[in-house]
């Protein structure tokens, strides 16, 4: 099994320009950021510029988004709930918009606890500018392009001194970043310059799955490394963060862990049953699971005196127990129930339209814990019904339509 790993490597601090740059220099498309940005506002309330810099001798390119004057101040949005409803109306895709709010959400919660306001009456200052929605975004397309299953950063070093914003000299760093670097690890530098802006840290908050000492972690492959510049020179060290992208070989005796595949218990009530006919018992397997079982499975089996029967088998979340003992006593002539508690793993799953040359089509995508693609399968009502438009068999249809998933993401990558 394959691992896809992201390393953050911030020594220098972190901040969105620096970190969209690095994505670029690792081989995110500009044209793809420039798709994402185009609702809000690319080309008619603000440019994009990309350069080629460096910093203390070291190539790396850098982002700005230049306001247009006629029109600087249209989708300049400031407020949390405003911010939220231009994300949500834009044409993305669900998991990009997801993680653009995630990390705005952090940045709420934060600057709702250093201003002691509700988190919908936040009104964000630096951080609600256009530059920031637009380095939110191009970072969340990023990592859903990247398909990083692990993000790794180091300890996260800090400057000092004072910065001069909209409440006046606020020291380092701001209040909003502490709040967003609470139990995560720093490392205090001396450098007298803000290196962590709130929409660093949020990102860093939001995306990055564990935190390590450098020399901690297990061997991987780093296939491309991308740097992108702040926008001042430091003369202690190169004003820069680095990305490394890169692979991992998962061993199959390491693949099966808690950290990996969710464990859950459920509960598992079944019960034996001579006197009801077919019709009635599949009458009973549609009213358990309209009832909220998780599955019902059916065994015929041979029982006492050579009768033929049934053994039912219902597997229910343990909070609604009760609930399907009733349904069970209700709506069959079982006159005893055995119940157990079993534990069972499971993928996360998600659905996800997409437009193919027959017609849009929902699929189901199952993930592990490190958001992993292990199987992809589309609705079977879709595939019927395209089937019929098209006058195609079933298995002609979903090899269509995986073969168009597959063209246009890389995102299935089943070992």
């Amino acid at each position: 099994m394959m691992e896809r790993i992201l390393y953050i490597d911030c020594f220098s601090g972190i901040s969105g320009d620096m970190l969209l740059g690095a994505f670029l220099d690792l081989g995110f498309p500009e044209k793809l950021l420039q798709q994402t940005l185009k609702p809000f506002g690319l080309g008619k309330t603000f440019k994009l510029i990309v350069n080629k810099t460096s910093r203390h001798e070291i190539a790396a390119l850098q982002v700005s988004f230049p306001e247009v004057t006629d029109h600087a101040s249209e989708l300049l949005h400031t407020h949390f709930r405003e911010i939220c409803q231009k994300i949500e109306s834009a044409p993305l895709n669900q998991e990009i918009k997801k993680l653009g709010l995630d990390i705005f959400r952090q940045l709420a919660i934060a600057e709702s606890k250093v201003h002691q306001v509700d988190i919908d009456k936040v009104h964000f200052h630096e951080v609600g500018g256009i530059d920031s929605i637009a380095d939110i975004m191009g970072i969340a397309t990023a990592l859903h392009w990247c398909e990083a299953s692990r993000v790794i950063a180091p300890a996260v070093p800090l400057g000092t001194g004072f910065i001069h914003c909209q409440h006046g000299e606020l020291p380092l760093p701001v209040p909003a970043v502490s709040e967003l670097l609470r139990e995560i690890p720093v490392i205090r530098t001396g450098i007298p310059a803000e290196l962590v802006t709130p929409t660093g840290a949020a990102v860093l908050r939001t995306i990055v799955t564990e935190f390590q000492a450098q020399g901690h972690d297990s061997p991987w492959i780093v296939e491309t490394t991308g740097y992108g510049a702040g926008s001042r020179d430091l003369a202690q060290r190169p004003n820069l963060l680095r990305l490394q992208l890169g692979h991992k070989v998962i061993a199959e005796s390491d693949s099966i862990s808690a950290d990996i595949y969710p464990l859950e218990t459920i509960c598992m009530l079944e019960t034996a049953i001579d006197d009801m006919t077919p019709e009635q018992v599949g009458g009973l397997q549609e009213e358990l699971l309209t009832a909220g079982a998780a599955d019902v499975i059916i065994h015929q089996v041979l029982m006492k005196k050579n009768r033929p029967g049934y053994v039912i088998q219902v597997m229910v979340p343990v909070e609604n127990e009760i609930k399907m003992v009733d349904h069970l006593f209700s709506h069959s002539s079982t006159l005893g129930i055995r119940r157990g508690g079993i534990s069972r793993y499971q993928l996360e799953r998600t659905i996800e339209k997409i437009d193919t040359t027959l017609g849009t089509v929902r699929l189901k995508i199952a993930r592990n814990l490190r958001k992993i693609i292990l199987n992809i399968k589309p609705e079977y009502e879709d595939i019927l019904t395209l089937a019929k438009k098209h006058h195609m068999s079933l298995s002609q249809v979903e090899q269509e339509i995986m073969a168009h998933y597959r063209s246009v993401s890389n995102s299935y990558k089943k070992s």
